[in-house]
């Protein structure tokens, strides 16, 4: 076929005739620019999924810059098929493209700079973080808290400044969320010492802010912020217990802590005698069960008295860890006696006597 007729095939009233044609631009590479924008044309006009997906195959090959930018317009379109589509093409390219989408970052249309920082975060180019940088300045805030998010997800260091400054001066609360569930991935210690005083009166604080600062402390504390989260601990009510206790033992493990100080010690088994979920509490004595501490054998004996089931598999679980069934025969064969009809109590007892 010459190009007439694949440029007439293409508008036919026969969608078998329309797709054979696009099948053979496809197979044979045929990329003329007069084609192209034919193309384009039937490609914002179809609703043929089959000619669509084909089109969309097609557009993947041509790395031409006007068609880079053609698609970067349909970010504005209505049709939320074009638009992801325009997001899927775009994606799939290297080079020139990079070029286009930071220049669309300056259009006037807030949309269309919104759904440029979409695309530009899933592209294999290292050119991307201009498009990021370019985000994170927009006057836009829904712009910024997906750059921020997408900084996040790819882990991107280098911003680790700028999402500060940004969370220091934001008054959208979202936004300061935001920008510190992206410090607990992207941060450091230097990050933490600047964030502290921010939380120093844990009780003033805005709720939303405590979960991402304590994911924050676990990755990037020290021993001595092991002490702030026992106080939180004490502070705060138990929704946030889960949380606090996941963070502490991200600092035991990141500082290869052995042993804890004996008022962090008490303080996190006391949660043992509140009213908190039996899941909670097996967490508890199990994570106390990886220290050295002496206070350890005193807790078992007590919990081992009590009558929550989670709290007793727990406790049965840090005794065989610790080898320590000799110490325990006594409470041992006192469990046995009141969950004899418990089947994984029993089962736990029989690898322990």
């Amino acid at each position: 076929m010459n190009k007439s007729e694949i440029i007439d095939k293409l508008f036919s009233e026969n969608h078998d005739e329309v797709i054979s044609s696009l099948i053979t631009l496809n197979e044979e590479n045929i990329f003329d620019e007069e084609i192209v924008k034919e193309v384009l044309k039937l490609f914002k006009l179809t609703d043929n999924k089959m000619i669509r997906e084909l089109i969309v195959d097609y557009f993947k090959k041509i790395d031409y810059e006007w068609l880079n930018r053609e698609l970067v317009k349909l970010f504005a379109s209505t049709n939320a098929f074009l638009r992801n589509a325009a997001m899927d093409i775009l994606r799939n390219k290297r080079g020139s493209v990079i070029d286009t989408l930071i220049e669309s970052m300056e259009s006037d249309d807030k949309d269309i700079r919104k759904l440029t920082v979409d695309t530009a975060y899933m592209i294999d180019d290292p050119k991307k973080v201009e498009v990021l940088r370019k985000g994170l300045k927009d006057e836009d805030i829904n712009v910024v808290i997906t750059t921020v998010e997408y900084i996040g997800e790819l882990g991107l260091k280098e911003f680790k400044d700028c999402v500060f400054e940004l969370y220091k001066r934001a008054k959208d609360p979202f936004l300061k969320v935001v920008s510190l569930e992206t410090i607990s991935v992207i941060g450091d210690k230097e990050i933490l010492e600047k964030l502290k005083p921010d939380f120093q009166s844990i009780e003033k604080v805005e709720n939303i802010l405590l979960f991402p600062f304590f994911r924050i402390l676990g990755n990037f504390g020290s021993e001595d912020d092991i002490d702030f989260l026992a106080k939180a601990m004490d502070t705060l009510d138990t929704t946030y217990f889960k949380e606090i206790t996941n963070a502490i033992e991200h600092i035991v493990q990141n500082n290869s802590i052995e042993q804890l100080k004996e008022d962090v010690y008490l303080k996190i088994e006391s949660m043992l005698f509140k009213n908190i979920n039996s899941i909670n509490k097996y967490g508890i004595i199990t994570f106390l069960g990886n220290f050295k501490n002496k206070e350890l054998d005193n807790t078992l004996k007590i919990c081992l008295r009590m009558d929550d089931r989670m709290l007793i598999i727990g406790c049965l679980e840090v005794i065989g860890l610790k080898g320590k069934e000799e110490e325990f025969k006594d409470e041992l064969k006192s469990v046995r006696e009141k969950f004899k009809n418990d089947e994984e109590i029993m089962s736990l007892l029989e690898d322990l006597m």
